[in-house]
């Protein structure tokens, strides 16, 4: 498991601490590319995905149910999940 990239858990977060798994307080960030086009998103456990810009806040329109980004961001997350 990936540790988070920011957690205010007073837990510890430190992998592989279970608790981390479903945490409302951490966070990780990261990046997937899709036909040449990056596409940054956050994560935390109990809310989901969001993409984001490049300066971080949510993108004003999340790619839909079709968007191959999601087959992406799937295997980011088998990955390190």
């Amino acid at each position: 498991m990936l540790k988070p990239d920011f957690c205010t858990s007073l837990n510890g977060c430190i992998p592989p601490n279970k608790h981390c798994r479903d945490c409302s307080h951490a966070v990780w960030f990261g990046e997937v590319e899709v036909i040449g086009k990056k596409h940054l998103f956050q994560f935390n456990p109990q809310y989901g995905v969001t993409f984001v810009t490049k300066s971080g806040e949510p993108r004003v329109r999340q790619p839909s149910e079709k968007n191959p980004v999601w087959e992406a961001w799937g295997k980011w997350h088998d990955e390190f999940f």
